[in-house]
């Protein structure tokens, strides 16, 4: 075998292993699976070109070959994964780990992953924020809104357009500006710390620079709106300490955001100022 793939190799894994092992500080070790892959798809193109296939027969024992070698082993690690998790993990995490390994058996993982999170490449959604208390109208965008604004931003217009409907019918508009994106799954994410890694609990709290250039875009969309009834609120303002932005009480230990990432009755409670002010605002307006 030659040594630079060998190389390769040794490099990938041990990204991969820091990733697991330091999350928030090897933040693109998983890259080390992408190295795998294109080292996989140089030997299998090269192995092609070495071999002659001219007729159906040859196509299937060639997949045969490589399917005779791999998933023994791959439904191996899925068996060793499920009843490791059963033994290490908390109950509350069997479920989802569960549903996982299902889909792994018929090669479905990828797929899994797209419907729960929305997007394979990122595992962050956006955030809509329940309020059940307070009725208000509210403007519902995609992760496209993140995205640079051009000067006749295709997003502002439909919003504009939207909004000029709804001041026919309305005496003031009420819109909730951007929050700052946790990730799905928070709350299984959280009580794992919680339970196994207490003294690393700070490091889920959201770095107040990366989550504001995250919203910039959306904030700056907000700008550009041509409306005079209308009327931004700022729900994260109140998560805000120093340069974070919080995601769970530090003396009750309650999360702010569930794993739907929804606003926890932690979080709910905390916004309740804003809350009775936007009351009395929308009152007034009577």
């Amino acid at each position: 075998m030659r040594k630079d793939i060998q190389c390769l190799r040794g490099i990938a894994i041990i990204c991969v292993f820091l990733y697991h092992l330091f999350p928030t500080l090897f933040v693109n070790g998983f890259l080390g699976v992408d190295i795998f892959f294109v080292i996989s798809g140089y030997l299998m193109g090269r192995n092609l070109t070495r071999t002659d296939i001219t007729k159906v027969q040859d196509i299937l024992r060639f997949y045969y070959r490589r399917f005779k070698r791999i998933l023994p082993l791959y439904f191996l690690v899925i068996f060793l994964t499920v009843v490791l998790v059963h033994i290490y993990l908390e109950d509350f995490l069997w479920e989802n780990n569960d549903r996982y390994s299902l889909a792994s058996l018929f090669l479905w993982t990828n797929q899994l992953v797209i419907e729960d999170q929305a997007d394979y490449f990122r595992e962050r959604v956006t955030v809509s924020t329940q309020t059940p208390r307070h009725h208000t109208e509210g403007l519902r965008y995609t992760r496209a809104m993140k995205t640079s604004v051009s000067p006749d931003d295709q997003y502002v217009q439909q919003m504009n357009e939207a909004i000029s409907f709804y001041e026919k019918f309305t005496k003031k508009i009420y819109i909730m500006d951007a929050h700052p994106l946790y990730s799905l799954g928070f709350l299984n994410l959280y009580l794992h710390y919680l339970i196994q890694k207490p003294d690393e609990l700070e490091s889920l709290h959201l770095k107040k620079k990366l989550a504001d250039e995250e919203m910039s875009n959306v904030k700056k969309r907000f700008s550009m709106l041509k409306c005079e009834k209308c009327q931004l609120f700022d729900l994260s303002s109140v998560f805000v300490e120093g340069d974070k932005y919080l995601t769970f009480d530090r003396e009750t230990k309650l999360s702010y955001v569930d794993n739907t990432v929804h606003i926890t009755s932690a979080g709910l409670e905390k916004m309740d100022p804003l809350f009775k002010k936007l009351a009395e605002d929308v009152m007034d307006n009577f």
